[in-house]
């Protein structure tokens, strides 16, 4: 059986880096079709002063996440062994990791650094499955709620929309009772953990939105104008769902931005700008996540040197 899940994990890698590399090629493609538009808008100065800008403030943003993963920690370890400040620099010293082959050594970084600080290997293995379902929770409330005219067209129009509104509905409901029975049955459904929970849900629904607040802002900054500002965050988010669901993505690269692209002009929104608008956010995700690194770095040595 183990060797059975091993293959069937290796295929899935396999399968996930194969969808990157056919996702890379066919924005290569888009890219070299529309070259003119897409150079046009890079040499913007409003689009390029936006992306600029936009970095900085989606570092401050990944501060929620690592705030999130940082209170579930604590939720599970009831000694308390990982302080706020330590969870905020591991986790932006680990987030860097994404970007390498597989999309989960960053989850492997933050439990090694973790661990070096007194945290318990069980309480660190239940935080990273906690991180992915209250992930995958916020992220499919914010992409239903924002981009539900959109995936009502695509998916669920044969049903109507009402209908496929309450199936969504008791299927996030049931996901919840699940999670929470399950908690109850491994013992661990205390009250400081739910408010741990519970607040970490509320900083991911923050982060979503905040994230596809960028991603209009490149869209203006590049169209000029924008049609349904909200179906930008549903979109936005979808794309992260999908790039964080395919196994051996590297942080998603080329998957999200296909989804981006597609999904921004289904939603009517930038017509030719949207790919420059994907490649756009991808320069300020990634730009985000070096800033956060280095600063977790910096603060980490000034916290060794102020230990010794």
């Amino acid at each position: 059986m183990k060797w059975l899940r091993g293959r069937v994990g290796q295929l899935a890698r396999a399968l996930g880096l194969l969808l990157t590399i056919a996702s890379i090629a066919v924005i290569g493609v888009q890219i070299s079709n529309s070259s003119s538009s897409f150079s046009s808008d890079f040499r913007n100065p409003a689009f390029v002063g936006a992306i600029i800008a936009a970095i900085p403030a989606y570092a401050c943003f990944c501060v929620l996440a690592a705030l999130a993963w940082t209170l579930v920690v604590r939720g599970l370890e009831h000694n308390e062994n990982l302080s706020i400040p330590e969870g905020l620099i591991v986790f932006g010293r680990a987030q860097i990791l994404k970007y390498l082959p597989s999309n989960v050594l960053h989850f492997v970084g933050r439990h090694a650094m973790a661990r070096s600080t007194g945290v318990s290997h069980s309480s660190l293995l239940l935080s990273s499955g906690a991180e992915i379902a209250l992930q995958l929770v916020a992220a499919c409330a914010i992409a239903l709620t924002f981009g539900f005219p959109i995936f009502a067209k695509l998916v669920l129009n044969s049903i109507g929309e009402s209908l496929s509104a309450l199936i969504l509905l008791a299927a996030l409901i049931a996901l919840t009772l699940g999670a929470l029975f399950w908690l109850r049955y491994q013992n661990l459904l205390k009250a400081r953990l739910v408010y741990h929970v519970t607040a970490a849900v509320a900083l991911y629904v923050c982060f979503f939105l905040l994230a596809g607040g960028i991603l209009i802002a490149l869209l203006f900054a590049a169209a000029g104008t924008l049609e349904q500002p909200r179906l930008i965050i549903g979109v936005n988010t979808s794309a992260w769902l999908v790039g964080f669901v395919v196994p051996g993505a590297p942080a998603g690269i080329g998957i999200r931005e296909v989804v981006l692209t597609s999904g921004l002009k289904l939603a009517g929104n930038a017509g030719p700008s949207a790919l420059a608008a994907a490649i756009g956010y991808r320069i300020v995700t990634f730009g985000g996540d070096v800033v956060v690194a280095l600063v977790s770095l910096a603060l980490n040595r000034a916290l060794l040197a102020k230990q010794a």
